[in-house]
């Protein structure tokens, strides 16, 4: 059978008055360096800490210039799309085909394309091109006003998405974060597939933790985190999730 044994609070008490008069008891050049010891020890955990933080606010940073890259990335692929078309137009024409002999009726003509069909124009492309150009350049009125113009005029287009997401992102940079999140929270909704989406998400949670609505912020990082882990955008939102305050 164990023995259970009870330490009595005197004896901890005279326990501890022996360490103290044990210490004292050390030669005073022994007790100097115990002293110095302990005070290197703190100066190295406070060092420590300091570290950890600038360490966090690295990991920060690098989240945030990988998330700029991705609006960087965007434009090149426009500019690529932009040249490719511009070397396409400037292509020499074929050769007109001989008429056909009278004993053989001519073959009717294509038909133009409906009215009101999706339309990817040399002018769309420049449009969108130009919004983007004023948003990297902080114009962000003249930005919004174009891609305003721009989902107006090709609601339908291929870059839609990409351009109601940049709408949000002039908002956001306004500090107009309610219009923000309306912006991003329609890509979501009516761009499931688009690959904003992780973005979105994110600069949700930035816009709320902007305006101190930290659950809800904190609700749609952990949506990122969760759907898209693998992304940048799940990288910063981590970090972001850190930061925030607890509950």
């Amino acid at each position: 059978m164990a023995h259970r044994f009870f330490v009595s609070r005197p004896f901890v008490w005279l326990s501890a008055v022996l360490l103290l008069t044990v210490g004292c008891n050390l030669p005073l050049d022994e007790r100097q360096e115990v002293g110095a010891l302990q005070a290197r020890q703190q100066q190295l955990e406070t060092r420590l800490q300091e570290l950890q933080a600038a360490n966090d606010e690295l990991k920060t940073l690098v989240g945030d210039l990988r998330y700029k890259l991705d609006g960087v990335r965007d434009l090149v692929l426009q500019n690529s799309q932009a040249l490719a078309a511009a070397r396409g137009s400037s292509a020499p024409a074929a050769a007109k085909p001989k008429s056909p002999p009278p004993d053989f009726p001519a073959s009717p003509a294509p038909a133009a394309p409906a009215a009101g069909a999706p339309a990817d124009t040399e002018a769309a492309r420049v449009m969108y091109q130009q919004a983007l150009g004023h948003y990297k350049n902080g114009s962000y009125d003249q930005s919004i006003s174009l891609f305003k113009s721009f989902l107006k005029g090709y609601p339908r287009h291929e870059m839609a998405a990409n351009a109601r997401y940049w709408l949000g992102e002039n908002f956001y940079s306004l500090a107009e974060f309610a219009q923000a999140i309306a912006e991003f929270k329609k890509v979501v909704e009516e761009y499931p597939a688009s690959g904003k989406i992780p973005g979105c998400l994110l600069k949700i949670g930035m816009s709320f933790q902007a305006i101190g609505i930290a659950d809800q912020a904190a609700d749609y990082y952990q949506r990122v985190v969760r759907d898209f882990p693998e992304t940048s955008s799940a990288e910063l939102a981590r970090r972001k999730l850190e930061a925030l305050p607890a509950a």
